[in-house]
Formats: C-alpha cells, structure tokens, sequence
C-alpha cells in the first residue's frame, strides 16, 4: 500500500477536517492507501474518534514546536518525519501558506507525490503584528512553490481559493462534496429535533452552521435576526458550532431580552443533517469564504440560503441562493429572509418533495461526496 500524510488537520470541525474525513473513508475502500494523519493540537484532532476506528488509518501526534526558533523546529520535524516514515504521497491542506514549507521538505526527502490543497481565500484576522509578517512572507512562500511547480499538484475548494494561494499557477478544483444520502430531508427528524427544543410546528427555524468566528460572522446575524424579531416573533435561530467567538456571541445573546428566548446556541454537533432537516433557512454573512461544505450540505438538505455576496460565488450556487452585500443593510437582510420563508411551499407534502428535489440536484452537481473521492483517486495514482 501506498503510504499517504495528511497535513494540516486542526481540532476544529471545519471545511478541512470534514474534507479529510470524507475522502479517506472513501478512499480505503480501493485498498491502495495507508493513511497517517499529523495531529500537532497538543490534545486530538476532529473527527480523531471516527477516524481511529479505521484499520488504513494512523493518527501521529507530535508537539508542534513553538517559541524561539519555531520554525527551524517545524522544519526538523517534518524531515523527520519524512525520513522516519517514507511517504509515497503528502497532501498538504492550507488555509493559508504557512504549511508549504512541507512541499520543499516532502521534495528534499524523495516524496513522489506532493499536494497542496488551498481551502481559503484569506488569511483571516491576525493580530497586527502577525498579520504584517504573515502578509510579508506570501510573495516569498508563493515564489517557493513556485519552483516546485514541476513536483506538486494544486488543487482548491473553489476557483476563488485557487487564484487566492496559486495566482498565475495551474490547478484543480476539487468539490468540497457531501454525501447527498445523509442529507436528505427527514420529516421524522423535523417533528423530533423541532420537539426536543421547543419549537412550535408552524414557527420559523433559520440555521447557521459555522466555526464561531469572525469570517463567519455570527455577530452580525444576531442583529439580522433581532430585525426579524421585531417584525415576526414566531421565528428562531439556531447557532451550530464551536470557536473562539462563542463566549462572546453567547454573552450577546443572554444581554439581549428579544434574542434570548429565541436563539440557541448548540455547540459542535455530530448530526448536523438532522437540524438541517428542521430549519427553514440557512443565513451566511460571512466575510470571506473558498467554499464551505455547511452551504452544500444545507442544500442538500433543501433548506434555501441567504448569503453574502462578498464570500460566495456562482460555484456554490446549486439551488438558487439569494445574495444580500455585507453593505445592505440588517433591515433589508432581514425583509429578504422572511421572503425567502414566505415563498416556500405551504402544503406539507409539495413541501417535502421540493426539499427532495434540491437534493438530487446536488447529488447530480457534481458536489457528491462519491463525485470527489473519485476525482482524488485520480490524483492519487
């Protein structure tokens, strides 16, 4: 078997860890790949329980070195990995360049097949300092891979995240696709998750599903949902995620009288599918996007979407979403949720077909999680 590291997994149940899950479930069922997947969070990675009882899988943990000389250290660690293990191909998942010194160390140690996997379109909010630095080092760390053009393959969630990472280079774009099966629509798991929280039949469920964060938004669709609020109170908003803008969000929300009956916030969550199922709508205002798997799955769950015009291209559009900019404003955001809502079928079966139906479009988008694995079993070879 062909000896696979992935690079680039975090704690955090994101677009890169939900992609990596995805594919290697699928992918170890050719039984031609042993997969070893670097945990460098000091504690376990997502997905860590799923992934683990998987025989072609090996979770390496190493302490990700930090402090004076950081990234000397980082790079003696990946030589040392390298040599200890021998990989025949490293899959380097990037939300930013940082993690492109593997590609020149994989190539230094003899790795036949490297791959750079761009998941973003910026670098996210830093701190001043580390933002400039960060901001420096990209013409240079582009110019790195660059000479390495001949040896790694690029590949991106979106053509944005490709023209972000690899400006004037070739690359694939690989669909962040779900499995259509899973996500489509059950009125069973409508009527139970709708029960387990209180919502009445005929009130209003929108969703957001996302790290909490500031590219994602959240504090922003408090005050969409506040507007909302106070043109129809029979609407709720669930919040699905963990990050480090939850405490804030959560302190916004108890200080807030008209949102705190109304908005929960239900933390990391394993069955995403089934709250899709009981929501009516998907809100992102996100500053920036490449192209994140909760808009796919929300589709094909058949919930319709608002989302920032800003953060989402035609790419992610499979049902119709409708865009709202960043620069509108709550009250026009929130006069176009309502719409969206109000247009949705009234009769509970024409309902369920319609939900149905934006599920096989997916499934026939080329966003199917089958769709992609076989796509990176062709890079793979």
């Amino acid at each position: 078997m062909k000896k696979v590291l992935i690079v680039g997994m975090t704690r955090n149940q994101g677009g890169i860890e939900t992609f990596v899950k995805n594919i290697v479930e699928g992918m170890i069922r050719a039984d031609k790949y042993q997969f070893y997947i670097l945990d460098t969070t000091n504690n376990s990675i997502a997905y860590e329980e799923e992934l683990n009882r998987l025989k072609q899988v090996k979770i390496i943990k190493r302490q990700y070195p930090s402090g004076t000389f950081a990234l000397f250290k980082r790079h003696s660690l990946a030589t040392r990995l390298m040599k200890e293990f021998r990989f025949d191909i490293v899959h380097i998942q990037a939300n930013n360049l940082n993690a492109t010194y593997w590609a020149k160390i994989a190539y230094k140690c003899g790795v036949k097949k490297i791959i750079v996997h761009s998941h973003n379109t910026m670098n996210g909010h830093f701190g001043f300092l580390k933002g400039l630095i960060i901001d420096l080092l990209m013409p240079l760390q582009r110019r790195s891979l660059r000479k390495l053009s001949d040896h790694v393959i690029r590949l991106a969630a979106s053509r944005a995240a490709g023209e972000w990472m690899f400006p004037n280079s070739k690359y694939q774009v690989i669909p962040n696709g779900v499995n259509t099966d899973i996500f489509e629509y059950s009125q069973d798991d409508r009527e139970a998750m709708r029960n387990l929280y209180n919502v009445p039949t005929n009130a209003k469920v929108i969703v957001l599903v996302g790290r909490f964060s500031n590219q994602k938004n959240q504090e922003r669709l408090l005050t969409i949902f506040q507007m909302i609020k106070e043109h129809n109170d029979d609407y709720f908003l669930w919040l699905v995620g963990t990050g480090e803008n939850f405490s804030a969000i959560q302190q916004s929300v108890a200080e807030n009288k008209l949102l705190s009956g109304s908005v929960v916030l239900l933390g990391g969550q394993k069955n995403v599918q089934r709250f899709l199922s009981a929501a009516d709508l998907t809100i992102m205002p996100s500053l920036y996007e490449a192209l994140p798997f909760a808009i796919i799955e929300a589709q094909a769950s058949g919930i319709p979407g608002l989302v920032s015009s800003e953060a989402f291209s035609e790419e992610a559009n499979l049902n119709g979403l409708i865009k709202c900019s960043l620069e509108d404003s709550d009250d026009d955001w929130a006069a176009t949720a309502m719409q969206i809502i109000d247009n949705e079928p009234k009769d509970a079966q024409e309902y369920m077909n319609l939900r149905r139906d934006r599920n096989d479009n997916v499934a026939k988008s080329g966003f199917s999680v089958d769709a992609t694995i076989t796509r990176m079993l062709e890079i793979y070879q």
